[in-house]
């Protein structure tokens, strides 16, 4: 009988002894689908472009997102695949200690991130360690290291004080010369619920947004019930996970002083196309398009003389919306003097084009206001979608109903539309405290 259970009477003893017997049973089960259900590997890279292409031909997801998904799910094999490549090394010698492992995780993490490693393509070299090591090195003496976040720092620091820096250094580069010398296997294990885990624990030491781990998440969901379909996986390992709760955070809005300054920069210091630089800014502040439905607005789609606009957003749902007298002019004076020679002898419809006469790139819009911003002098990171919020605050400040800014912007919940009226209650609040005598 477990001796764990001697003091419990015999009866009680026999069945908590049958209990652990079960899960003992379960456990090692588990542990033999693990073992057993292996893929040649690069396979879920192939079901990942099938996946892709499903769910933009099949589904009508926006290249946008099909994009966004790609990204996200490439993150997730890389990881996967690193953290399987480590697995395999760690039992194959004498476990090192917790620090040198989380080393080895750092080291993953600086290839993955800072090199763009693919693990089929090429092993790391001695030129990565060196630069790894050179990192560490310099997290030791300054304390100070972006690659490392606050906990694993202090980590670090712990060790380099009780054995000193040159023989922390020395132990990890050791251990990682024998691990780029351990090719990864031609079979990989199919991800399970652990997998899951690590990769939204990665995705949070990147430092990324509560909102951007959701997005990751359920890109990935989406593409484990896609394998599911296709019997490559029995169940769906992220079923149990729970989704990382999104931080409530009140947007960044630029005041109407600082939207002028922004437009007027457009004229000051004017580009090689300052007519289609300032219609876009200007649209994008008169009509709180995205900065994805600007870039897909179609000639056709303008009806200046009405001074609205369709444009087409998330989900495919088309939507009408009213632009200024200002706006107007703007697009009109591009279309008629700029436009004709970015076509550069195009058959398209897009409004807004590059200087090679294809569609202008989200990029290429968040350069654009990134640098108008800085030659305004403006504070802060500025993007398209901060003028989107600058133009919902300033109607609602205006008096403007809550449910037609809803509509005007496109969102499906008010709830959503609903935090642009927590910044004016914030504002008040500001002005209270700094004008009310016992503020």
């Amino acid at each position: 009988m477990t001796s764990k259970y001697n003091a419990l009477p015999a009866k009680e003893q026999a069945r908590l002894a049958e209990l652990d017997t079960i899960i003992v049973a379960a456990q090692n089960e588990k542990q033999a689908i693990k073992r057993n259900t292996s893929v040649p590997s690069g396979t879920l890279e192939a079901f990942l472009d099938t996946y892709l292409n499903y769910i933009q031909v099949q589904l009508g997801f926006s290249e946008h997102t099909v994009v966004a998904y790609r990204k996200d799910c490439r993150t997730f094999l890389d990881i996967f695949k690193l953290r399987a490549w480590l697995e395999s090394f760690l039992p194959a010698k004498k476990p090192p200690p917790t620090s040198i492992r989380k080393n080895c995780e750092r080291f993953l993490r600086f290839l993955r991130k800072d090199r763009s490693f693919n693990i089929d393509q090429a092993p790391p070299g001695e030129k990565d360690i060196d630069a790894f090591l050179d990192i560490l090195d310099k997290a030791g003496r300054k304390k100070d290291q972006k690659l490392l976040v606050k906990e694993e720092l202090s980590d670090f620091l712990d060790e380099v004080k009780k054995n000193g820096l040159d023989k922390q250094i020395k132990r990890t580069r050791k251990v990682l010369e024998a691990l780029v010398k351990k090719t990864f296997c031609d079979t990989q294990q199919l991800p399970i619920e652990d997998d899951i885990s690590d990769f939204i624990s990665e995705l949070s030491k990147d430092g990324l947004a509560d909102s951007s781990i959701q997005r990751s998440l359920s890109a990935l969901r989406t593409f484990l019930k896609f394998l599911v379909r296709k019997e490559l996986l029995a169940e769906d390992p992220s079923r149990e996970i729970e989704t990382p709760r999104k931080g409530k955070y009140l947007p960044y809005v630029l005041e109407e002083e600082a939207v002028t300054r922004l437009l007027d920069a457009v004229v000051e210091h004017p580009s090689r196309y300052p007519m289609r630089d300032r219609a876009l800014l200007e649209l994008l502040y008169a009509s709180g398009l995205r900065n994805s439905e600007a870039c897909d607005l179609l000639v056709q789609d303008l009806r200046l003389d009405l001074g609205i606009i369709k444009c087409t957003g998330k989900g495919s749902k088309e939507r009408i919306v009213p632009t200024s007298r200002t706006c107007m002019e703007a697009i009109d004076a591009y279309r008629q003097r700029e436009r004709p020679a970015l076509l550069n002898g195009r058959d398209t419809e897009l409004l807004f084009l590059s200087r090679s006469g294809r569609k202008l790139g989200r990029e290429v819009v968040a350069a654009m206001i990134r640098k108008y911003s800085l030659l305004a002098g403006l504070p802060g990171r500025i993007t398209p979608h901060t003028l989107r919020h600058s133009f919902a605050t300033h109607l609602l400040r205006g008096g403007a109903n809550l449910r037609i800014v809803q509509e005007i912007l496109g969102h499906v919940n008010v709830e959503t539309t609903e935090k642009y009226t927590h910044i004016e209650k914030s504002e008040l609040k500001k002005l209270h405290t700094e004008f009310h005598p016992r503020g």
